[in-house]
C-alpha cells in the first residue's frame, strides 16, 4: 500500500512565477497566456493572480503558495510536480496516500519552489507536506553535485522508504535535474519502489514498477566494511579484490561502479563511495 509520495522538485513553476513577476499585472499575464484552457479556468481569478504577482515580486514564497492554493489545481503552468500529484490522486494506487515529501535541490530556486509547493500542495491535496533540501545538489559545484549531492539524494530516498515501512512510497520524478530523475529511477528499482512520471502536457501518468530482480549482495560482501567506512585505499582494495584494479579483474569490475577516485589529504589515491555505492550501502543489513 502506497502511503507517501516522495517528489523530486524542479523549477518549471519558477518560470511561470518569473513571467508573472515581469507582467504589468496579473490580468495582463492571464491575457497573454497562450493556453486557452488555462485562460478559461483562471478567467475569474484576476484579483488573486495580481496578489500572487505582488507576493512573487517581493519573494514572499510561502504567501505565493497560499495564493496558488486558491487557484484551480492541475494546470501545466503550476509545474510538473503539482500536475503529477493531481493526476496521481485520481489513480487507485494512491487512494491511501497520507503525506507528501518534497525533495528540493540545494539552490535558491529549488528551495523557493519547494516552499511554494509545500503551501500550495497542502491546500490542493489536503495532506501534510514536508520539504527536505538535498545538500550539495547544486549545479554551481558540478564536482560536489555528481558525488556528494547524488549520494545525499540516494540517502534521502532510502530514508523515506524506511520511514513508511511496512507500507510503500512512490517516487515522483516529474521535476528536477535529469541526473535526479535517472538516479531516482535506479533507486526505485533497487529498493522495490515504483516510480511515477508525468510531463505536464501529457494526459496520463507513466508508472515504472520495480523489476523482479535483486542485487547479488555476495558480490559486495568483501567490501561491506569499507563501504560503511566510506573510503578505501588502493592497498585495501587489492587485499580484498586482488590485482589489478582494472576491468581485467572480474572482482574489481563487479564493484567498480560503487566507487569513485578521490585524493586523500596526503595526496595518496583513495576511493570513496559513488552514488551507486551509497545505494548499496543503504541496502546492506544493519550492523548489530
Amino acid at each position: 500500500m502506497i502511503t507517501t509520495a516522495a517528489v523530486t522538485v524542479g523549477t518549471s513553476l519558477y518560470s511561470t512565477l518569473a513571467a508573472l513577476r515581469q507582467a504589468p499585472s496579473g490580468e495582463a499575464w492571464l491575457a497573454a497566456l497562450p493556453d486557452l484552457q488555462a485562460r478559461q479556468r483562471l478567467g475569474d481569478a484576476s484579483e488573486t493572480l495580481e496578489q500572487l504577482r505582488r507576493a512573487a515580486d517581493r519573494g514572499a514564497w510561502e504567501r505565493v503558495g497560499e495564493l496558488l492554493a486558491l487557484l484551480p489545481p492541475g494546470l501545466p503552468q503550476w509545474g510538473a510536480e503539482a500536475a503529477t500529484l493531481r493526476a496521481l490522486r485520481h489513480e487507485p494506487e494512491l487512494r491511501n496516500l497520507e503525506r507528501i515529501v518534497l525533495l528540493a535541490s540545494d539552490t535558491a530556486e529549488g528551495r523557493n519552489v519547494a516552499q511554494v509547493l509545500k503551501s500550495a500542495m497542502g491546500g490542493w491535496e489536503r495532506l501534510p507536506v514536508s520539504t527536505r533540501v538535498i545538500a550539495d545538489l547544486d549545479y554551481s559545484s558540478p564536482a560536489r553535485f555528481k558525488v556528494e549531492g547524488l549520494r545525499n539524494l540516494v540517502s534521502a530516498l532510502a530514508q523515506v522508504t524506511r520511514e513508511v515501512r511496512p507500507h510503500q512510497p512512490v517516487f515522483v520524478v516529474s521535476g528536477g535535474f535529469k541526473a535526479q530523475v535517472a538516479l531516482t529511477t535506479v533507486v526505485g528499482q533497487a529498493l522495490g519502489v515504483s516510480v511515477a512520471y508525468r510531463f505536464e502536457l501529457f494526459p496520463d501518468t507513466i508508472w515504472l514498477p520495480p523489476l523482479p530482480v535483486r542485487l547479488d549482495m555476495g558480490v559486495v560482501a568483501p567490501l561491506a566494511d569499507l563501504l560503511r567506512h566510506g573510503t578505501a585505499t588502493e592497498d585495501q582494495l587489492r587485499q580484498r579484490l586482488g590485482s589489478p584494479l582494472t576491468e581485467a579483474n572480474p572482482a574489481w569490475a563487479a564493484v567498480r561502479a560503487l566507487l569513485t577516485p578521490h585524493s586523500g589529504t596526503a595526496g595518496e589515491p583513495l576511493w570513496r563511495l559513488s552514488p551507486l555505492g551509497q545505494l548499496v550501502l543503504e541496502m546492506l543489513p544493519a550492523q548489530g
